[in-house]
């Protein structure tokens, strides 16, 4: 589902993969966050395109991080 909507999250998953060489635990870890992200961006705001996202979005989404008592280090 989030695959399909956001083509890049593939495109980047493999940047960091292969050219960066990222451990695949650190791979593992980034698809889960910017996946979490992306579902927070349907089930607040309808599913924005990438270029529609702004500061303010990225802010109310570590807001709802805290809200979850989730920690910077997180």
């Amino acid at each position: 589902m989030i695959d399909n909507q956001y083509p890049q999250l593939q495109s980047f998953l493999d940047y960091i993969r292969f050219q960066k060489r990222y451990s695949q635990h650190t791979v593992i870890a980034y698809k889960k966050d910017v996946s979490d992200f992306f579902l927070f961006l349907k089930n607040e705001f309808d599913s924005p395109c990438l270029n529609k996202i702004d500061p303010a979005i990225i802010r109310t989404w570590l807001a709802h991080l805290k809200e979850e008592n989730k920690t910077a280090k997180s």
